[in-house]
């Protein structure tokens, strides 16, 4: 037995007790954000934009993350959304194809930007408002944060980029890149390299939707 959901949705995420969804509903006035039960129910509308191209992300049950949808030729917007009350703050904002992740207790996030058809990594501390620029180069999708360490990020980082239209390229296909697999520590900016899949694996890997599981003692991804 199942529910249908309703019409529109362009994105779903589930909290991390896995006991509600956030849903983005997009229309031609724009978009409204809702949170609800999983079949449905108990639904409440907590904001809406006259713009509809978002993804949403939802690190903890107090905070929402709002980032326009990326394009190497435009500015991208992020804002932070407290569901309880509705308020929003604007995170960070004129960054030519904005992505971001942010750190499970939303603290702080990493955010990428395209550069002279190039990706550059940074990261940002939402509590003392100041930022840094990391030197390893990659896509924030092609990242996790670790729960059990808060400064600890595991990322897929490409060996090479080359000179291309990011992220959309990247997203269509039309690039693929050879990564290798790093920890990284943006409060020391420590980094260790985990695994080269060209040696371990014979072949090389373009990594996606990172995740750890419980213990964290495996890294799971997609090629």
């Amino acid at each position: 037995e199942g529910t249908f959901l309703p019409k529109n949705i362009t994105s779903i995420v589930a909290s991390n007790k896995l006991d509600r969804i956030i849903s983005l509903n997009q229309s031609f006035g724009g978009a409204s954000l809702s949170i609800s039960q999983f079949d449905g129910t108990k639904k409440s509308q907590v904001w809406q934009s006259l713009f509809g191209e978002w993804s949403v992300s939802w690190p903890n049950d107090n905070l929402v993350t709002l980032t326009t949808k990326p394009s190497s030729t435009n500015d991208g917007l992020m804002y932070t959304l407290k569901p309880k009350t509705g308020v929003t703050e604007r995170v960070l904002g004129d960054i030519v194809g904005l992505t971001t992740l942010t750190k499970p207790d939303g603290t702080g996030l990493i955010y990428g930007s395209t550069v002279a058809q190039n990706i550059s990594l940074f990261y940002k501390d939402l509590i003392k408002n100041t930022g840094a620029f990391l030197t390893e180069n990659t896509l924030p999708e092609k990242c996790v944060w670790s729960k059990k360490n808060t400064d600890t990020l595991y990322c897929a980082v490409p060996r090479v980029i080359p000179i291309s239209n990011y992220p959309e390229t990247w997203y269509q296909g039309l690039v693929s890149f050879s990564d290798n697999l790093l920890k990284i520590n943006t409060k020391t900016g420590a980094i260790d390299m985990l695994i080269d899949p060209t040696v371990e694996a014979g072949q090389a890997i373009d990594g996606i939707k990172l995740s750890l599981y419980d213990k964290e003692n495996y890294l799971i991804f997609i090629n």
